[in-house]
C-alpha cells in the first residue's frame, strides 16, 4: 500500500525532492482525535479545521471544483484562496507553480500564481461544498469569511509529511501576522477509499 501511494506521489509530485518523498507514510485514514493533536502539537494558527468524506473528496475532481482546468495528475495538497467577495484570487497545488518554494506566500497581500492552468471560476461559496462540517453550516462559515479580506482553503494530509506540514507552517505564519484580514480553513483530505490518481 505505501509503494502504490509513493508511486502515485513521485508522479503528482515530480518536482519535488525525492528524500522528502520517501518519508512519506502509508495512505490511510485519519481520525478527528489525531488531525485534532496533530495541529494543535504544532500550534498552527487557523480558523477551522474539517475532515472530508467520500462523498465531498470526489467532488475535488468535478471541473466545477478542481483547482486545475487542464488534465494534471492530482494533488493531496491544495491551498486556494479567495478574495473577500469570495472570488478567485489565487491558488497551488504540488506541481502548479512554486509550492516546494521555502516561502511560497511571499507577501502580503499575496502574489498570484502565474500557472497557465488555474481554474479561475471557483469560487468561495461553491468550496464549502468540499467541507464536511458536523457542528456548522455553510452559511455560518460563509457568513464569518465576509469579514475578512482573504480567504484560504488548505487541502492536506498527515501522511504526507513535509509536504503538508510546509504548507501550513507557511499558511499559519500569513494567519498570526495578519489575523483580522486572514481567514483560513484547513480540509483533511486522508481517505483511503477514495483511489484517486487524477482529476
Amino acid at each position: 500500500m505505501k509503494f502504490t501511494a509513493l508511486i502515485i506521489l513521485f508522479i503528482s509530485l515530480s518536482s519535488c525532492d525525492l528524500v522528502r518523498l520517501i518519508n512519506t507514510s502509508e495512505q490511510k485514514d485519519e481520525s478527528k482525535e489525531a488531525i485534532d493533536r496533530f495541529l494543535s502539537k504544532r500550534k498552527y494558527h487557523f480558523d477551522y479545521s474539517f475532515q472530508n468524506i467520500d462523498s465531498t473528496a470526489l467532488l475535488l475532481a468535478d471541473e466545477t471544483y478542481r483547482i486545475n482546468d487542464s488534465n494534471v495528475n492530482y494533488s493531496y495538497i491544495q491551498m486556494r484562496i479567495y478574495d473577500s467577495i469570495g472570488e478567485f484570487y489565487s491558488g497551488y497545488s504540488q506541481c502548479m507553480g512554486s509550492f516546494n518554494k521555502r516561502k511560497f506566500i511571499d507577501s502580503f497581500p499575496p502574489s498570484k500564481n502565474t500557472y497557465p492552468f488555474l481554474n479561475a471560476d471557483l469560487n468561495f461559496e461553491n468550496e464549502l461544498d468540499l467541507i464536511h462540517m458536523d457542528s456548522l453550516t455553510p452559511s455560518d462559515v460563509l457568513e464569518k469569511s465576509k469579514k475578512y479580506d482573504y480567504i484560504i482553503v488548505v487541502y492536506w494530509t498527515m501522511w504526507t509529511n513535509y509536504f503538508s506540514k510546509h504548507v501550513l507552517h507557511e499558511v499559519s505564519k500569513i494567519k498570526e501576522k495578519y489575523p483580522d484580514e486572514v481567514f483560513v480553513i484547513l480540509v483533511n483530505t486522508a481517505i483511503e477509499k477514495s483511489k484517486r490518481t487524477k482529476y
